[in-house]
């Protein structure tokens, strides 16, 4: 039987055959919604936009500095980016690792006279939610991904004029909402 991918030319691989396995693969990956190990939840909180999708949650400015961090996206060392939406006032990143570790960053406003994040920009701050563990010692490689993940808002947060106003600090989210609910709880 003749290979899949095979030209002509024996030993040789048709372009052609190998385009249209990869733009059928292609199409059917976009098709399919990815599943996730993520088993916490994402109620909505009160006087907030809920657990919504970036898009209709965020305008369109705000849409476009957070566009970068899509579902999917591989941010560093086998850490991938499983679902992005918004809660409580914040950005929520859920991440998971090729070795199965997840991990949540929530996206705030920067709070320039009390900075709580594991890592920042001009606009905004990374907090890990480590189900309030906050006084112990993060591990080098979850700052790294935060930096990284920072480095990739700050090229995009130019767009937004008025600053990060649609979201809340760390301080008001504590303030405002359940803190328990706010936790990672992996």
């Amino acid at each position: 039987m003749k290979p899949e991918f095979e030209s002509k030319v024996k030993g040789r691989v048709s372009r052609r055959a190998f385009l249209a396995a990869c733009a059928a693969g292609s199409a059917m990956a976009t098709a399919i919604p990815v599943a996730t190990a993520w088993s916490g939840t994402s109620q909505p909180l009160p006087g907030d936009f809920g657990s919504s999708p970036i898009r209709s949650a965020l305008s369109y400015p705000m849409q476009r500095v957070f566009s970068p961090l899509g579902t999917g996206t591989l941010i560093y060392d086998g850490w991938t980016i499983v679902r992005t939406y918004v809660q409580g006032n914040a950005v929520v990143i859920e991440l998971e690792h090729t070795l199965h570790d997840q991990l949540r960053i929530d996206v705030c406003r920067r709070n320039p006279s009390n900075s709580a994040g594991i890592a920042r920009t001009d606009l905004f701050e990374l907090i890990l939610m480590n189900n309030g563990a906050g006084n112990s010692a993060t591990p080098a490689q979850v700052e790294r991904l935060a930096r990284m993940i920072a480095a990739a808002l700050r090229r995009t947060e130019g767009a937004l004029q008025s600053g990060a106003t649609e979201l809340y600090t760390h301080e008001q989210r504590v303030a405002l909402f359940d803190t328990n609910r706010l936790h990672f709880v992996g």
